[in-house]
C-alpha cells in the first residue's frame, strides 16, 4: 500500500492524492478541504506539501502531549471515508 513504511514525502502524498482521486471519484476542494482539515485540522491555504514536513517534523519531537504524523493522520482520514 502507498502508505506502508518509509517517511511520507511529497511524491507519495501526490500518489495516494492520485490513488484518491481514482478511487473516489473526488477532485478540486472537495478532495483537498478534508484532506487538509485531517493534516492540519483547519481550512486554509498553502501548499500541503510544507504541511506534510511541518507535520512530520513535529511528530518527531518529545511534545508532552505527541503530535500524530502525517501516515497516522491519513490512515484515520481515510478510514473514515470507508
Amino acid at each position: 500500500m502507498l502508505l506502508d513504511g518509509g517517511p511520507f514525502t511529497s511524491d507519495r502524498f501526490k500518489e495516494v492524492v492520485t490513488h484518491l482521486k481514482e478511487t473516489l471519484e473526488v477532485r478540486g476542494r472537495d478532495l483537498f478541504h478534508p484532506i487538509r482539515l485531517a493534516l492540519a485540522g483547519r481550512a486554509g491555504e498553502g501548499e500541503l506539501d510544507r504541511v506534510i514536513l511541518l507535520v512530520d517534523e513535529a511528530a518527531a519531537l518529545l511534545f508532552a502531549v505527541p503530535v500524530k504524523n502525517v501516515r497516522a493522520r491519513i490512515l484515520e482520514f481515510c478510514a473514515a471515508l470507508e
